[in-house]
């Protein structure tokens, strides 16, 4: 499943493994040399915005697939240069940096530690209360699809209550504000889920697509979020707020491909047949 808001199946083009394949051959490069060797778009000559780019960054970074060190380089403006996992041995050669301090953990511990003194002056009056409350009602999507299909798994509830709870949970009106709601691709998605015979603990089963953090998280959806109160979306409030949602995310990680449902991550009492409170009589 692409996401809730575009049915269709993902490019293998134009993905962070173009990132790591272009690091495979020649790593320690800045951000506008990664994009440049991945994809060739430099953001100083192109007419087109390099967040799509920069989304995928992010991800690689989260995900512990793509690293960076610090730079300081004289004449170079670059902050970082990236590298895979691999290479964290390697003699960096040329484009060894004067002075390099490596991060002790990449991703979401290493993303506040980096972004910290440039948040506390960001951030001074705008505490982002209202974004992160949305970010924590999408969390709480996945926990109700999640608890969804455990009941289902466990035959507490019929396929129908199944397929009915879904349409309920993606089109509530917390979630459809933020992740437009297309009812045609759903029809299609279903059908495809339910014939899906993957084991759960699959990356390609049905439950993988429904409670993929990629899938409720799409590029553009930390702009709408700020925009929606008429905020500038900088590329430190972007970071914040994606670095905010996968530390929610990691809450309810540990809870996912269990056949026990989440009951400690409720932003909003559920309303889906055969949750506590509604059950089945």
């Amino acid at each position: 499943m692409r996401s809730y808001i575009d049915p269709l199946p993902r490019s293998t083009q134009n993905s962070v493994e173009s990132m790591i394949d272009a690091l495979r051959r020649k790593p320690f490069l800045t951000e506008n040399e990664l994009t440049w060797a991945a994809f060739d778009y430099d953001r100083n000559i192109s007419g087109h915005s390099n967040k799509k780019y920069a989304d995928m960054l992010r991800r690689g970074l989260r995900k512990g697939i793509i690293k960076r060190v610090e730079a300081n380089v004289k004449g170079k403006r670059a902050k970082f240069f990236y590298y895979i996992p691999d290479q964290e041995d390697m003699v960096l050669g040329n484009f060894h940096p004067d002075s390099l301090v490596e991060e002790e953990q990449v991703g979401i511990d290493a993303m506040d530690s980096i972004n910290k003194e440039l948040l506390q002056e960001a951030f001074k009056v705008d505490k982002l209360k209202s974004q992160k409350h949305e970010i924590k009602e999408l969390i709480n999507c996945i926990v109700k699809t999640h608890n969804n299909y455990t009941m289902w798994e466990n035959s507490e509830i019929s396929d129908v209550d199944f397929v009915l709870n879904l349409l309920g949970i993606v089109s509530d009106y917390s979630v459809s504000k933020v992740i437009p709601f297309y009812g045609n691709g759903w029809v299609s998605y279903l059908r495809d889920g339910l014939n899906n015979e993957l084991p759960k603990s699959s990356s390609g089963s049905f439950y993988s697509s429904l409670i993929d953090f990629d899938n409720f998280f799409l590029e553009d959806v930390f702009e709408v979020l700020l925009e929606r109160d008429m905020l500038e979306s900088t590329e430190e409030r972007i970071n914040y707020l994606s670095e905010f949602a996968w530390r929610e995310y990691r809450k309810i990680r540990p809870s996912l491909y269990t056949s026990e449902p989440i009951i400690d991550y409720e932003v909003t009492p559920p309303t889906y047949i055969g949750a506590p409170g509604n059950e089945l009589v």
